[in-house]
């Protein structure tokens, strides 16, 4: 007797569990919406680039002249006194064995700390262009600049990705309401684009010697619980 009462109460169990499990088995609703958000920062350095060849009668004469450039660079930085500038070089590059020909870059780096006051800096920030082009012309290098970074970089980023997939919430929020139902959980998010210094409202040039800027587009896919009737 107790045997089959053991069964008995298997079997009740068990159908009890059988709505349950079908339930589990349900599929999950699903919302996708997008975020995008920009956000900015003051630039920490302005960067530019001096690209040096020399040439000469044979290879060898054409990299004594590269080597003798890093400390003509040196002393025409001091000269115009580019306060806290600093270069980095480098390794010099054969293009072609056939040429004699030695190619090497340089970049300068200065801090924007100069040049943030609103009435002095965009004057000075001019006057270190003028310089710097000019030392390009003394030594005969061909010139990229100015760039404008941060060294704060990746963590502009993380602001940006952080920020657009907040902004993504609202519209999913609102659908979810519209099918009756709730967002449940997060379930990805989806990295689509990140852009810097791509003004999307503002019809300018970015960046500026105020402000630089990091754009993120997400995809943001949600789970929702709740009936959609």
């Amino acid at each position: 007797m107790d045997r089959l009462m053991g069964v008995f109460r298997l079997i009740v169990i068990t159908g009890l569990l059988t709505p349950w499990l079908a339930a589990q088995e349900t599929p999950i609703s699903r919302i996708e919406t997008l975020g995008q958000a920009t956000v900015y920062a003051p630039p920490s350095h302005v960067e530019f680039w001096l690209h040096f060849q020399a040439r000469d009668a044979s290879m060898e004469l054409a990299m004594k002249g590269i080597h003798e450039f890093e400390g003509k660079l040196q002393a025409k930085v001091n000269e115009a006194q580019i306060q806290s500038g600093a270069f980095e070089i480098s390794a010099p590059a054969v293009p072609d064995v056939r040429e004699n020909r030695v190619v090497i870059t340089a970049v300068l780096r200065v801090p924007m700390t100069g040049f943030m006051n609103p009435e002095t800096g965009a004057g000075e920030f001019a006057r270190l262009c003028d310089k710097v082009a000019a030392i390009a012309r003394d030594l005969e290098c061909e010139i990229t600049g100015p760039t404008l970074d941060t060294t704060e970089r990746q963590a502009l980023q993380q602001s940006a990705l952080s920020t657009a997939t907040e902004y993504a919430y609202p519209a999913a929020e609102s659908i979810a309401k519209t099918l009756n139902s709730s967002i449940w959980a997060v379930e990805t998010v989806q990295v689509l684009e990140v852009l810097w210094n791509q003004p999307l409202e503002f019809q300018g040039v970015e960046p500026t010697i105020r402000q630089l800027s990091c754009t993120a587009k997400v995809r943001v896919t949600y789970a929702l619980r709740g009936g959609q009737g």
